[in-house]
């Protein structure tokens, strides 16, 4: 399971940095979560399988719908609202990477010890 979602992240990754290669950058920030999940990824591949079966189910649904919310945000802000994709999709990132290691944390507190 581990190496599967390594793959995925990395194969999303290498899209990413495509799309971007391309000029195609609109399309780039959809996929712009790929290269932290591929980072936390690895670095949670290391822990216990309890952990890190929670945190892939965490980390789909919160992908899941930050693409959402990305795809539907719009493309360039107003004056007054500063709403945009790209403000949108980092917002999204920092917010994953801050809350990924905290989950993983407090479910493996919450874990009976063996």
């Amino acid at each position: 399971m581990k190496k599967i979602v390594v793959s995925l992240t990395l194969v999303g990754t290498l899209l990413f940095f495509w799309l971007i290669f391309l000029g195609y950058d609109s399309a780039a920030i959809n996929f712009q979560m790929f290269p932290v999940l591929l980072l936390i990824s690895l670095i949670f591949s290391f822990t216990k399988k309890e952990n890190f079966d929670f945190w892939i189910k965490f980390s789909t649904i919160y992908l899941l719908t930050s693409i959402f919310l990305v795809f539907l945000s719009p493309e360039y802000g107003n004056m007054f609202l500063r709403i945009e994709k790209v403000t949108v999709a980092i917002g999204l990132d920092v917010l994953f990477i801050i809350i990924s290691p905290v989950i993983v944390f407090l479910r493996n507190r919450s874990l009976p010890k063996r």
